[in-house]
């Protein structure tokens, strides 16, 4: 039996079939994986439930071909992973940094945990801060 692939258009992307689960699962890891385009970035489906689950069973962001994980959007938003503990995992950049969510005017934003903002660290425990259409806040 050969494993199971996405369908795939001309240009060589691939694409979420609309009779099937969104995703499929690699036969060598177990994992569910993405659908690509065809420069490689993992795309997410226009689905209720964006994310794919790893060999743990555990939620995981998409990745473009520079190893940067992506938000999927809902209502311009972004959609952050969270455990069934209620802990929020953060999309990070390729060096391992994390990033913030953005809403839907395109600004990043602070993630609250009992009122108070969490803020994002750097190595060396510099506080990055969010960044809005009008700077720095």
């Amino acid at each position: 039996m050969s494993p199971e692939n996405y369908p795939r258009r001309r240009d060589g992307s691939e694409y979420y079939s609309k009779r099937k689960k969104p995703f499929i699962k690699d036969p060598l890891s177990g994992a569910e994986r993405y659908a690509r385009d065809k420069d490689g970035n993992q795309l997410y489906p226009n689905s209720e439930k964006p994310f794919a689950r790893n060999k743990h069973n555990e939620e995981y962001y998409a990745r473009d071909v520079q190893g940067n994980e992506w938000y999927p959007l809902q209502h311009g938003k972004s959609v952050i992973i969270q455990d069934t503990n209620g802990r929020f995992y953060l999309a990070k950049r390729s060096d391992g940094r994390e990033r913030y969510p953005r809403d839907a005017k395109g600004n990043e934003y602070y993630l609250q945990k009992d009122g108070k903002p969490l803020l994002l660290r750097k190595e060396m425990e510099n506080i990055t801060w969010h960044e809005t259409a009008k700077g720095i806040n």
